[in-house]
């Protein structure tokens, strides 16, 4: 599946702008700074004024920004996906699995058999007299 990069109209590049800066702030400006210690640097405050600037006088100068923006969090989407997907395969089922096999418990109940058309179970009809007391 590929992630095309959708189109905005004039609203949708001034809230990206807006709220784009303002994340900048709260993240690099503010918490940042707070949680490690250091000085609160100025360029934040510097990219969310030019940012909140373009989204109010000319919210489609931002357009190559949100391009660019957006181009960033696919690759970062296609790395992260991968990334966390083999972080669980083998964190979590490849143990699992394995200590399974070791204590001799298959979760899979049937063998692989060529001549069964399928490995579905048949379910039994029901009485009407379940549905009375279902719980």
């Amino acid at each position: 599946m590929k992630n095309e990069i959708v189109k905005l109209d004039t609203i949708g590049y001034r809230n990206f702008g807006l709220v784009t800066g303002a994340i900048f702030i709260v993240i690099f400006g503010m918490f940042l700074p707070w949680v490690f210690s250091f000085n609160f640097p100025i360029w934040p405050w510097i990219l969310a004024g030019v940012l909140a600037a373009l989204a109010l006088i000319i919210p489609k100068g931002l357009e190559p920004i949100y391009i660019v923006w957006m181009k960033l969090g696919n690759v970062l989407n296609w790395i992260n996906t991968r990334l966390i997907l083999g972080i669980m395969f083998y964190i979590i089922f490849v143990p699992v699995g394995t200590l399974l096999m070791l204590i001799g418990k298959v979760p899979i109940s049937k063998k692989f058999n060529n001549e069964l058309g399928t490995y579905r179970k048949q379910c039994e009809q029901k009485d009407k007299e379940n549905m009375e007391h279902p719980y």
